[in-house]
């Protein structure tokens, strides 16, 4: 959700949102089995809110993944990104640092290359969305390499993401519901 404010970490260019992860007690030994990084699932920590930043300008959009929990993975796969304009074909490569706080993946480097693969029909549960972008992305990093898929909406933003891990995980994220306010 838009908090309406800039984000405190980087307030010049990147817009606060807040997410809020449902967690019952009775999940989290087996939460705690999906950590990828050890040293975070280590720590014992469930994280149930958060606040984090979005970019969204004439040139581009981008985000924080869902990176909280048994989604910490997602902070060394390509960041959810799309330079603008988009058309078939197109590539560019971001890069990601993760530094103090990230445990196994501390002080390490990201290399993500994007390509804009085609525009296509995608069904979620909120609805069907006729012209969708779809972006391939391979991440590389010294642990291993990555592979995911974006699918933009011009007016809803990224409606799916999937993910594999470096170690085979699969991940995938659907817009269920937009609440208009």
């Amino acid at each position: 959700m838009a908090t309406g404010r800039a984000w405190p970490a980087q307030p010049e260019v990147q817009d606060e949102v807040a997410q809020q992860f449902e967690v019952r007690d009775e999940e989290l030994v087996e939460l705690r089995k999906h950590f990828v990084n050890r040293k975070l699932a280590a720590l014992d920590v469930i994280t149930t809110q958060e606040t984090t930043g979005v970019i969204e300008n004439s040139e581009e959009v981008w985000m924080h993944p869902f990176r909280s929990n048994q989604f910490d993975f997602t902070e060394v796969a390509g960041f959810p990104e799309v330079q603008l304009p988009l058309e078939i074909g197109k590539t560019w490569t971001s890069y990601i640092h993760p530094g103090k706080g990230w445990g196994d993946w501390e002080n390490t480097t990201v290399t993500s290359v994007y390509r804009v693969k085609k525009q296509e029909k995608l069904k979620t549960a909120f609805r069907e969305f006729e012209n969708c972008w779809k972006i391939a992305c391979v991440s590389t990093a010294p642990f291993g390499d990555s592979k995911h898929d974006f699918w933009f909406d011009a007016h809803y933003g990224f409606v799916r993401m999937e993910y594999t891990n470096y170690q085979g995980q699969t991940l995938t994220f659907d817009l269920e519901e937009v609440i208009e306010k």
